[in-house]
């Protein structure tokens, strides 16, 4: 009976370290759709092409592969890996599998607890049973530090 009180524990703790950093991944892009202009030096269509190399990983489940495209030092700060992302679409399972964007927009982002501009690409995608908003928030080097998913 210890095992399984246990496993609930860790699934708890587990469940509890996902939300937390989806909150955290979240806190980039919480300014970013008020139309702010992209940091200098920034690209838009690198931008949107950057959100949808990663829209497409997440469509194919290659969660790996997307904790990677995430900036060394905000993987670790907030601990992003395969099974944080795994949680952090669990939120959109009820949308079905992935169809296709449907629309996009890209802009400059601005958060106080980020030391830095970055871009925020929103992506409006057609699911099999809902539609699903993703934002990615990308550094001026064009990596992600930022990403959130929600059911429209």
């Amino acid at each position: 009976m210890g095992g399984e009180r246990g496993m609930r524990q860790w699934r708890k703790r587990v469940g509890a370290l996902a939300l937390a950093v989806t909150v955290a991944l979240s806190l980039f892009l919480l300014a970013g759709c008020k139309g702010k202009p992209l940091p200098e030096g920034m690209d838009k269509e690198t931008v949107q092409t950057k959100a949808e190399e990663v829209l497409a990983l997440l469509a194919d489940g290659d969660y790996t592969q997307v904790a990677e495209q995430f900036r060394q030092d905000v993987r670790e700060e907030y601990g992003v890996t395969a099974d944080t992302i795994t949680q952090a679409m669990e939120q959109v399972a009820g949308a079905g599998a992935y169809v296709k964007l449907t629309d996009s927009t890209v802009v400059g982002g601005e958060n106080e607890n980020f030391d830095g501009e970055y871009a925020v690409a929103v992506l409006y995608c057609k699911h099999e049973k809902k539609k699903v908003v993703y934002q990615f928030s990308i550094d001026p080097s064009y990596q992600l530090i930022g990403f959130s998913a929600q059911i429209r």
